[in-house]
Parts: structure tokens; C-alpha cells; sequence
């Protein structure tokens, strides 16, 4: 228990005046005289005792309304039951420091994470020696002083004074869910938990989830935020083209969002290995609104090549003005074709007109090299070096000798192919979809042909998606495969998750894809053979078969090679080498050595805190034999503020408080620190006694006998003057 205002103590001497003033006035009854006492005796005693009793309550009342005016205007308040306890004390806090990539905001005249810094600082200065404390962030960082509840108060200033501003989404939940659990760890029995950011709309929502029902500690919010700045935010940036190939056009676009409070003008710029390479016009964004701006370059060689988009100019959070990304670009790319075929190259063949198209040209000048393997091969084949597995037919045998390889190849990334052959029946596709589960689109019913359905001169092709990554690079007049007819084809039932690229005429699929693992899928329902279709001398045939080749090779690239900081990379090893002879160089310079993770230590893993491009290199050689771009998350950069109205609602089931400014801080915590005052319930109180007293002071004054009246002269009874006379009579 504390007192706000202690020198009032010193006026509950008074509440002794009235035990004195009952001492010194104590009322007596008259005295007179009886002829006998038989009859009164045992009513006086009665009446005596009542008396004492409510003289007694009448005393008690009035020292209680003296001590209690005095106790309440001393102003004592109290923290829970245990502040009424002698010989408790201590302190616990945990402060939940936001530091997502919003806090790099400049408002005012310095950024929200300074602001937030300096709030943290007026926390820490309160605490006494002995009292914990906790630091812990939204957005992870690599500090050991961080999520412990610590009594040398120096460390966590040193933390502090490290910490960075992480420019991805900062997990506001999760930080508090764990400042609660290390106060209800700790045996100290006065516990606070403060939360400094910037309150963002996006995050602070349903806050009662961050906390149990069972919690009771205070919660003190202070808010840095101060108003809405100017800023222009880098939301997306996609690359199109039609393969990762040197000197083929690649179509960047961007995406810009204004999410400040007034009009901007910006160009987006692209650079290429560190060289200006385009520049867009000037855009024009109203606050709230969104353009799009197109760029278009080409890579001169092959490798890793690091790619910077930014805005020109600056604004309030250059965090969100840039996007950076890698694009692995190839001289050739490297296609499996596993057939049971040993002559593709016979015309009769299921894989022949596949093939051709696979290797249209000269080796060294057709951008696909083809490898052509049998199922006996899959399980040696190092399959990650392919863009793309076309797979006619299926495996002789049990399905699982393959199964293995061909899903770890999705799980990284890679792109299946299934076609079918002559000889498959629809039972078998039936059987196998049953063990290959995600490896397969869907699953097939039954075969169809033409002659059998008395369709003559087979289905036609009566829809393309061109929103699919197979033809949106691609301008295809529907006049291209308006002569295409298939006349016998596996009808297939897509699978959840399930997209159709070609559909015929009679609404079945032709061209099925499903995302697997970190890759995908894709199933051609017909056999690309004359007896089956006239495909493969179609002229959608040739770009349709490279499009799957180079649509396998970007979303490797863009699935693979970039990250959100924040996150970690992952990378097989089994691409680049042993762990023990590879750096990593952070966009920064530093360089640091990579950990491995899964079973037996086949991934690399790479904590991505900075953005920018980060390259892996043989430390011997110093080759470089990876790339990968780190990002800041774009939906972490919508500067909006949360209502504060709907903060203190939301704070007030949760036992907590909502302080807009950080001048006003100090006065908060001093207030958080007393607890609840206990004035204005003890002057209540008071106020009760006295209705009491009074109530009791007017009964007793009713129950007293009338004061005696005292004669004017000598008191004679009359039976001593008629004796008198009876004596004088005689004489």
C-alpha cells in the first residue's frame, strides 16, 4: 500500500478527541431517594447495560469517522490483495518492442523506432534495483539478452541499443503471448507488460486473443505514432518472359501503392547488376490508389543475376522503395524425357513428336537440351538439374521404385510432365493416381474416342486460360488451333486444387495443372501422336512444349531464389556442394557461415535479416554458386493508424490502458504503479458512519430520563413533617 499524500497520516490523532472528551464528560444518573429498591433493581441493571452498549457503538463510530477522514485524505491506494500484506514487494516487466518494418517511419521529427526507444528507455529508468525486466521484439532478432527476465537492467539498455528494425511483418500476438507467460513465471508480486509501437489498423485487431482469460496483469500500450506521412510503397514487382534465357525480353512490372496523404510523382527504375537498365515515366498516385508501371530489359549472359526495382526519389520509409530479385538465367535448359521407348526417334513412337520439338534445332543453338532416359534410370538421375521431366506413359512395375525420386524433384521445386502412351489402360492410371497421390492432376475415368461417341473428325479446342503461366508471355490468335482436333483422349477429373489450361469443345480437360510441394504437376490427355490428335503438326504445338520447359524454369526461379526478411532460406545441398566449403555474403558485406537443417543435414538454411541480394560462394575458389534476394514484406508498409477509440475499448477487457503520446508516459506508469486509490471509497464510508452516529445519538438521546429539576429550598417529605406535627400535638 501506498500513500499519495502521507502527511495527512499524522491527522488521525484526532480520532482520540472523542475517547477523551467520553472520559471526561461521562453522563451519571441522579440519584433520589426510595422508600424500597425491590421493584427497580433488575430494570436498572437492564437499562444500565443497554446503555454501556450503545455508548460503547456511539464511541466507535465517531473515532472511526475521525480516522478515516484522516486515512482517506492521506490518499493510500493498493495493488491487489498482496499490497495489503507487510513485507511484499518487487517488480516485474515485460516490454513487447515493435520493430517491423513500419517503425522506420519518419513522422514528426524522428522515426517511430527512435520514439519507441526513448519510451522503452523512460520504462527501464522507473525500475528499482532487484525489480526483472524483459525486452522482447515482434520481429525476431539474434540478441541473447532478449525473451529472459532479467535483474541487470544494464543488458537490456546494451540490447536495446542494438536492435534493428526488421524490415518484415512483426508478430505483435506471439511477442505477448510471451511477455505473459514470463510474468506469470516470475515470483514477483506487482507484474506489468507494456507494448511500444505504432498501433498499425492492420495489426492491432481482437486484441482480447492475444491474452487468456485467466490473465490478470496490466497492460500499458503506448502508441509513437503521430501522423500520416508521405510515402510511396513498391507493392509487387513480376517478371514475365518467355523463358530464362540470355538475350530473350523479359517484361518487369510494378506495382505502386500511395499509401500517405498526399499526391506523389515517382519514376520506378530497373538496375542489373548494379546497372541502370530502364526507367519508366513518371507516375502519378493519389493517396490511397495504385499504378502500374512496365518495364522491359535483357540479360547479356547467363548465372545468377541480381536484379534491384526501385523509386526514384524519396519519402518517408525507403525501406518499402526498392524490390530486389534473382533470376537464374541459362544458355540451355535441361530436359529429362523418361520413356520405356528405346527409339523416340521412330516416327511410330508416343515420344516421338515430343522429342522433336524438345531438340527443334542444333544443340548448341536451341535453348533446350534434351536427355532422354527409361524408368530404370529415374532412381541415379540427379533430376534437380532439370527444368523440366516429361514422363510418357507409366512405369512397368510397382509405382514406388519411382515414387521417391520423383517427389523429392516436386518438393524442390521441379515440374512432371505426364503423358500418356498407346498401351495405358485407364484401370492402371486409375490404380497408380491411388498411390501417387499430389504427383498426379486428378484422376482418370475412362477412355474416350471419337468413333465410339460417333463424333466425326474428333473435338475441337474451344478454350485456352491466358491467364495461365503458359500462355500469358505468349499472343495467340484463336486462328492457331482452330484446325486442332484430338480423337481419343483420357478424360481426366481434376483434383482439389486443380486448374485447366485447355479445355475441348465437350467441356472435358486436355491440359490439366496442379501445384505439388514447391513445385508442380501437369497431365496432357491425349497422346501427342497422329492416331490420337492433331497436335504435334499443330502451330500450338511447338510453343505449348517450350512454354512448359520455361514456365518450369521461372517458377523454380521465383519459388526458390527469394525470400521476406524475417524468414529463412532454404537450399538443397545436394545443388551446390558441402556445407563446410561455402559463405554466405549478406547485402551488407558481412560474412557469415550457413546452417544446415532436415535429415542428415541436406538443407542449407540462411537467416535473411537484411533486404537485398545475398551470395552463396565456394570459400576456396570464391565461385559463386548460389543468389537469392530478401525483401521487406509489402503489406507491413500500410501506414494506417488504428482507431484509438477502438484500442481503448478493445484494451479494457483485457485490464489495460492506452497512452497516445510518450510525454505522458510518466504519469501513466506512476499511476499504473499505485494502483487503485482508496479515497473515494473511504469517504463513503465516512459519510455512512455519520448517518449512523447521528441516527445513533438521537435513539440514545430519546432513552434518557429528564434531568431532575433542583428545589429552591431544603427538601422535607411529607411523612417526616406529619410526624413532626403528631409530635408537637402531644406536647
Amino acid at each position: 500500500m501506498t500513500f499519495l499524500e502521507p502527511w495527512f497520516l499524522l491527522a488521525t490523532v484526532v480520532a482520540l478527541v472523542p475517547v477523551i472528551l467520553h472520559l471526561m464528560h461521562r453522563q451519571r444518573a441522579p440519584r433520589q431517594l426510595f422508600s424500597t429498591l425491590r421493584f427497580l433493581r433488575a430494570s436498572v441493571q437492564r437499562t444500565r447495560r443497554r446503555k454501556i452498549l450503545q455508548d460503547a457503538l456511539l464511541l466507535v463510530a465517531r473515532v472511526a469517522i475521525l480516522f478515516l477522514l484522516a486515512f482517506g485524505l492521506a490518499r493510500p491506494a493498493v495493488r491487489g490483495l498482496h499490497g495489503l500484506l507487510p513485507g511484499r514487494g518487487g517488480l516485474a516487466v515485460a516490454i513487447v518492442l515493435d520493430n517491423s518494418g513500419s517503425m522506420a517511419a519518419h513522422d514528426a521529427t524522428e522515426t517511430r523506432f527512435e520514439r519507441a526507444r526513448a519510451a522503452v528507455r523512460q520504462i527501464l529508468g522507473t525500475l528499482n534495483p532487484g525489480d526483472q525486466a524483459a525486452l522482447l521484439t515482434t520481429a525476431s532478432v539474434d540478441l541473447t539478452e532478449l525473451n529472459q527476465l532479467l535483474t541487470d537492467h544494464e543488458l537490456l539498455y546494451q540490447a536495446l541499443e542494438r536492435c534493428p528494425v526488421v524490415p518484415g511483418t512483426g508478430q505483435i500476438q506471439r511477442a505477448v503471448r510471451r511477455a505473459v507467460q514470463l510474468l506469470d513465471s516470475s515470483r514477483k508480486p506487482l507484474r506489468e507488460l507494456y507494448i511500444v509501437s505504432d498501433c498499425q489498423a492492420t495489426d492491432w485487431q481482437d486484441i482480447a486473443d492475444w491474452f487468456d482469460e485467466s490473465s490478470d496483469v496490466p497492460v500499458l500500450v503506448v502508441d509513437v505514432y503521430r501522423s500520416v506521412p508521405p510515402n510511396l510503397t513498391l507493392e509487387d514487382v513480376q517478371f514475365l518472359s518467355p523463358g530464362p534465357l540470355v538475350r530473350l525480353p523479359v517484361l518487369t512490372t510494378a506495382r505502386v501503392h500511395n499509401g500517405g496523404a498526399t499526391e506523389q510523382t515517382r519514376r520506378v527504375e530497373l538496375l542489373l547488376a548494379g546497372r541502370r537498365v530502364a526507367s519508366s515515366e513518371p507516375l502519378t498516385v493519389a493517396p490511397g490508389q495504385r499504378a502500374t508501371a512496365e518495364l522491359r530489359f535483357q540479360p547479356d549472359r547467363a548465372g545468377y543475376r541480381p536484379i534491384q526495382v526501385r523509386l526514384t526519389g524519396s519519402d518517408a520509409l525507403p525501406l518499402d522503395d526498392t524490390q530486389y530479385a534473382v533470376r537464374l538465367v541459362h544458355d540451355q535448359l535441361r530436359v529429362a524425357l523418361i520413356t520405356e521407348d528405346d527409339s523416340p526417334s521412330d516416327p511410330a513412337s508416343d515420344a516421338y513428336y515430343l522429342a522433336q520439338v524438345l531438340q527443334l534445332d542444333e544443340p548448341g543453338r536451341w535453348p533446350i537440351r534434351l536427355d532422354t532416359l527409361n524408368w530404370d534410370e529415374l532412381s541415379t538421375e540427379p533430376l534437380g538439374e532439370y527444368a523440366a521431366v516429361f514422363l510418357v506413359g507409366l512405369p512397368p512395375g510397382e509405382p514406388d521404385r519411382v515414387l521417391g525420386p520423383l517427389q523429392r524433384h516436386v518438393q524442390q521445386g521441379g515440374q512432371l510432365v505426364w503423358v500418356p502412351a498407346s498401351g495405358d489402360e485407364p484401370d492402371r492410371w486409375r490404380q497408380w493416381s491411388e498411390r501417387a497421390g499430389q504427383l498426379l492432376p486428378g484422376r482418370v475415368s475412362e477412355l474416350v474416342a471419337g468413333v465410339d461417341r460417333g463424333v466425326e473428325g474428333g473435338w475441337r479446342v474451344s478454350w485456352l486460360d491466358r491467364n495461365s503461366v503458359l500462355f500469358r508471355p505468349l499472343r495467340i490468335d484463336p486462328a492457331a488451333y482452330a484446325e486442332l482436333r484430338v480423337f481419343r483422349y483420357l478424360r481426366w477429373a481434376p483434383g482439389e486444387g486443380a486448374t485447366v489450361a485447355i479445355r475441348l469443345e465437350n467441356g472435358d480437360p486436355l491440359l490439366l495443372a496442379r501445384p505439388s510441394g514447391q513445385g508442380s504437376v501437369w497431365s496432357l490427355a491425349t497422346v501427342p501422336h497422329l492416331d490420337w490428335t492433331t497436335l504435334p503438326v499443330d502451330p500450338l504445338f511447338v510453343p505449348l512444349v517450350t512454354r512448359l520447359v520455361f514456365s518450369a524454369a521461372e517458377s523454380q526461379i521465383d519459388r526458390s531464389l527469394s525470400v521476406l526478411c524475417g524468414q529463412s532460406f532454404r537450399y538443397p545441398l545436394e545443388r551446390i556442394g558441402p556445407a563446410e566449403r561455402i559463405v554466405v555474403q549478406r547485402p551488407d558485406g558481412e560474412l557469415v557461415r550457413p546452417a544446415t537443417v532436415g535429415d542428415g543435414q541436406t538443407m542449407l538454411e540462411i537467416a535473411a535479416v537484411v533486404p537485398g541480394i545475398y551470395t552463396v560462394r565456394q570459400m576456396d575458389t570464391d565461385r559463386v554458386l548460389l543468389r537469392f534476394a530478401a525483401n521487406a514484406d509489402a503489406a507491413e508498409f500500410d501506414l494506417r493508424h488504428a482507431s484509438p477509440r477502438g484500442l481503448r475499448q478493445q484494451l479494457e477487457q483485457v485490464n489495460g490502458r492506452y497512452v497516445p503520446a510518450t510525454e505522458e508516459l510518466a504519469a501513466e506508469i506512476a499511476r499504473l504503479r499505485r494502483g487503485t486509490e482508496l479515497m473515494e471509497p473511504m469517504l463513503w464510508l465516512v459519510l455512512a458512519l455519520l448517518a449512523v452516529e447521528a441516527l445513533m445519538a438521537n435513539r440514545l438521546a430519546r432513552t434518557l430520563p429528564p434531568a431532575p429539576q433542583r428545589p429552591s429550598g431544603p427538601h422535607v417529605p411529607r411523612a417526616m413533617l406529619a410526624e413532626m406535627d403528631r409530635v408537637l400535638a402531644r406536647r
